[in-house]
């Protein structure tokens, strides 16, 4: 038994907490301050299983100290010591039931208070009605899966995360602050100020069509094509209003607000913008010389993992750790770039002290979700060094030939996707650096079409 790596694990998980109690801490809105206790602790347990689940795979790495026997169990001597194939069993059936019942309940109970009014009781049956509905196409799901895709054909002789784009760091950095004259300040002053009014309106023709249709008697597919262009306005109505909240927080900054301006977030902005592209080249390259290839042109990021542990292990596993955090990293900014700009999705934006419980929810279960591709891209990414652990053994073999999936896996289909992904998104980027705010007049007239409707 390896009491230091227990050690490492224990304190690891205690830094975990901390950090995530800080950020609901920080983030949460002034409403909920005293209130959802209940939520937060999900919350705080699933951000801790979500972030705890990517360091497993180090740790993985670290109990099973490069040799073939400790992951296979026929000579544990020199290994660490943790069971991980109960550890990987343990966080992966956590993350099925937040996915398929905690967050989802939770999300529809929140969401059913839609200041009409409604009782806890009526929401709570809401909710629960949609969670069985939930249950069932999950549990057919998985039932039918299991059935006819749960056999693995493993020869005798990749789902992955998608990575947004992550020059949005350095293009913003770019917006230097730059001096304001009273005509210019006068001049944006003016431009909220219409811009609180324009969506002032918008919002109370939204709660007059909301009474309209609630008052009238629609047919199924009336009422399901009036929900889908209700719910797209709305999406474009929040995305405007959070735009404009961020405008003003950065007009007061140049005015009553001058005091608590820090002149180094632009240099912080960019020196993040500066390591997130050298870490995206890093994994381009470890993508196109070593995954896609067959055989490999080169071993690449691994062949530096194991140089570190020939004088000091940690730094390996450090490292592994640092480029599986920053994949998920990526992922959860690309999905909140991607909800300001495409309006299908609901935005569910982090702000400081703005933040909502169904938002914090809904990014939870996103988070959680896209943990498991991750681990897997990285188990596939550095294959060569974490070839021992029980991780691989998941990943690497009984996934990667199970009966129907094993075609994308072999084709490299979702590496593919995901480089492509990469560079058009940067491409995009580069060309559209800046998030705009839907059109106030083309809401005020889709809101008045749907009312003639």
């Amino acid at each position: 038994m390896d009491w230091f790596l227990i050690a490492v694990t224990v304190v690891g998980f205690i830094i975990l907490l901390v950090i995530n109690v800080y950020l609901i801490v920080l983030y949460q809105h002034p409403d909920d301050k005293n209130e959802a206790l209940l939520p937060k602790i999900l919350i705080l347990i699933g951000f801790t299983i979500a972030q705890g689940s990517v360091l497993l795979l180090p740790l993985d790495v670290a109990n099973n100290e490069g040799y073939a026997g400790c992951s296979s169990g026929f000579d544990t001597d020199s290994c660490g010591g943790l069971n991980m194939n109960l550890l990987w069993e343990i966080i992966y059936i956590t993350i099925l039931v937040y996915v398929t019942f905690f967050i989802p309940f939770a999300i529809f109970y929140y969401e059913a208070d839609d200041g009409m009014g409604n009782s806890g009781e009526s929401m709570f049956c809401g909710a629960l009605k949609y969670e069985i509905l939930v249950l069932i196409a999950s549990t057919l799901t998985l039932v039918l899966m299991y059935s006819y895709l749960g056999t693995t054909n493993i020869p005798v002789t990749t789902y992955t995360a998608a990575v947004a784009s992550h020059t949005s760091w350095t293009i913003s950095a770019g917006s230097w602050p730059r001096h304001m004259d009273a005509i210019e300040f006068a001049e944006a002053q003016l431009s909220v100020r219409t811009r609180v009014n324009e969506l002032i309106e918008i919002g109370e023709l939204l709660k007059r069509e909301r009474v309209t249709k609630a008052e009238s008697s629609l047919g199924y597919w009336a009422n399901r094509r009036s929900n889908k262009n209700d719910r797209q306005t709305v999406n474009k109505f929040k995305q405007a209003v959070f735009m404009l909240e961020n405008d003003v927080e950065e007009l007061k900054l140049c005015h009553e607000n001058y005091a608590s301006y820090n002149p180094l977030v632009p240099i912080f902005q960019l020196f993040l913008g500066l390591i997130s592209m050298i870490l995206s080249l890093l994994w381009i390259l470890q993508i196109c010389l070593f995954i896609l290839p067959s055989p490999p042109l080169t071993p690449f990021l691994n062949d530096y993992f194991e140089w570190f542990d020939t004088w000091f292990s940690l730094f390996g596993v450090i490292s592994v750790a640092v480029f599986s955090m920053y994949l998920q990293a990526c992922v959860v900014k690309g999905c909140f770039k991607f909800g300001v700009r495409f309006f299908f999705i609901t935005l569910h934006p982090m702000k400081v002290n703005g933040t909502y419980m169904n938002s914090f929810l809904f990014n939870l279960g996103l988070i959680l979700l896209c943990s498991l591709p991750v681990v897997q891209f990285s188990t596939i990414a550095f294959s060569d060094y974490a070839r021992f652990t029980n991780v691989n053994q998941i990943f690497g073999v009984q996934i990667k030939y199970l009966q129907f999936f094993s075609y994308f896996w072999t084709t490299n289909a979702f590496i593919y996707a995901i480089l492509g992904m990469a560079v058009l998104s940067s491409v995009y980027l580069m060309c559209k650096p800046r998030d705009t705010p839907a059109d106030p007049m083309k809401l005020k007239e889709n809101l008045k079409m749907n009312r003639r409707r």
